[in-house]
């Protein structure tokens, strides 16, 4: 059963490193999470702020999420409609193993992310189980690992992503995205790079199988910093 005008308003969790949630809103309409901040989550599940399972015409504003599992999270574990008709805005995400988890979660919007991975062994933004229809937008990601990439998509379709800037001096073999299997319709646009070289011939790894997926770059200030 959906409930309705949840609000969490300027409040600061600590899980002390413990595996437990920060803040939770799950099966709500017209509720919010508002200037609040998650951290020391990690472990199982270890989400800073997430909305859950069948979270509609809701959002979350502002705020920060530090060194937790995910900080932020649309997840599901009843059945295949999830989180939709959402927007996520002005939140920053530090040191979490995931910048932003997504799954069954459509017609989202996530707008003016910043994500600083701090080199943690993980993706900046995982799109898992179906997330379809979802738009990020002036996303800014930081220090994501050579073995990862700041954008994921394992799973659903016509998602579009606007990075304004990848800012990582010491970027070597990171990559802007990786497209899983069988992705299509996937839309990813990049702004502004810095990085320790250009990293353009290896932005994308598109392992989709088909040609319906777009990548571009619209520089405006790239800095290239010779190594």
């Amino acid at each position: 059963t959906q409930k309705a005008n949840i609000h969490f308003i300027d409040c600061e969790v600590d899980g002390l490193g413990a595996a437990n949630n920060g803040i939770n809103v799950a099966n709500a309409v017209h509720s919010s999470i508002q200037n609040c901040s998650a951290k020391g989550c990690p472990g199982s599940p270890g989400y800073g702020l997430q909305f859950k399972n069948v979270c509609e015409h809701s959002y979350i504003n502002g705020g920060y999420a530090e060194s937790c599992t995910a900080g932020i999270a649309f997840g599901n574990d009843i059945s295949a409609a999830g989180v939709n008709n959402c927007l996520v805005s002005n939140v920053i995400v530090k040191d979490c193993e995931v910048g932003i988890i997504t799954g069954y979660a459509s017609n989202n919007v996530f707008d003016s992310i910043s994500i600083d991975m701090g080199d943690v062994l993980g993706w900046g933004i995982d799109l898992q189980n179906n997330s379809a229809n979802n738009t990020f937008k002036n996303i800014t990601g930081k220090d994501i690992n050579d073995a990862r990439s700041l954008i994921r998509v394992r799973s659903g379709n016509n998602n579009n992503f606007d990075v304004s800037l990848l800012d990582d001096t010491n970027i070597l073999s990171a990559t802007l995205a990786t497209i899983d299997s069988g992705v299509a319709d996937t839309k990813i646009n990049i702004v502004n790079v810095t990085a320790a070289i250009d990293p353009w011939t290896r932005m994308v790894t598109d392992n989709s199988g088909n040609n319906t997926n777009i990548f571009t770059r619209n520089y405006k200030d790239r800095t290239v910093l010779l190594s």
